[in-house]
């Protein structure tokens, strides 16, 4: 991306935001303004009838991106939480963050939760990169990792070189498609690396819902930022700043248990 986009960043997404919904799914990421549908093949967003790459991907013979997002609570473990954060932060080394080194791994098999959670092209490991969100995804896991990084001194953020680690993810080996090595992946300098992380919503207090999200995609309750629901998607009555309009002259009003938009006369 930054071969064709030099100036360009990826914003991270921390599904502990959409934990604050009564049902994630309804999650106003999923909207025409943003990330488009998530309940089969994605025809809104800027996502919208994207092609799946290579043709081996079309895994749905719909010939697009397809979602298919769990409607189930937060309560199924599959966004991250509080919880898994802080494991990831307790960890002792990068050798202790990689063991065991395959899918046993707690910081493996966290990750894992976002992709069954989005559902569609998510859930395969082959094809999950043709939907946008697996990189938005992927950045916060980075961000957890570089979160731990700055906890650490240097020595012990070094690649394993146990005999026990898998042979394609050995340290000298190609990380493919690339030419580099994994290995390369821990130096800044090697990659290119030229940028921070931002404080998540998720870690920080608020007063206003601009505090949270210049977009409306957060609001403030309780002093927390907290993701808005989308068009329909379910809510507490009464809290109508919890609700998403794409339309800026649109009110948000939740009423009922459901959001939704009144346009303004």
């Amino acid at each position: 991306m930054k071969e064709i986009w030099p100036s360009g960043c990826l914003p991270y997404v921390d599904t502990r935001l959409d934990c604050t919904l009564l049902r994630p799914s309804d999650s106003s990421l999923f909207t025409r303004e943003h990330f488009g549908n998530n309940d089969g093949p994605v025809r809104t967003g800027f996502a919208a009838n994207w092609r799946p790459e290579p043709g081996d991907c079309d895994i749905f013979g719909n010939g697009v991106l397809t979602r298919s997002t769990s409607r189930s609570s937060c309560r199924q473990g599959l966004h991250y939480t509080n919880t898994l954060v802080r494991r990831v932060l307790n960890r002792r080394s990068y050798d202790d963050l990689c063991w065991p080194y395959d899918r046993r791994n707690s910081f493996e098999r966290d990750h894992a939760g976002p992709h069954i959670w989005i559902g569609g092209h998510m859930r395969s490991l082959t094809c999950a990169p043709n939907d946008p969100l697996f990189w938005n995804h992927h950045c916060f896991i980075d961000k957890c990792g570089e979160n731990l990084r700055d906890t650490l001194p240097a020595n012990r953020w070094t690649y394993p070189t146990s005999w026990r680690v898998q042979w394609s993810h050995r340290a000298d080996n190609q990380m493919r498609p690339f030419n580099m090595r994994n290995r390369d992946g821990l130096d800044d300098e090697e990659i290119g690396k030229e940028y921070l992380y931002e404080l998540s919503p998720a870690d920080d207090t608020c007063s206003s819902d601009t505090d949270c999200s210049p977009t409306r995609l957060l609001w403030c309750g309780g002093g927390r930022c907290r993701a808005t629901a989308r068009q329909g998607g379910l809510c507490r009555t009464g809290e109508h700043a919890s609700c998403y309009c794409g339309d800026e002259s649109d009110t948000p009003r939740c009423n009922g248990g459901r959001c939704a938009c009144l346009s303004t006369p």
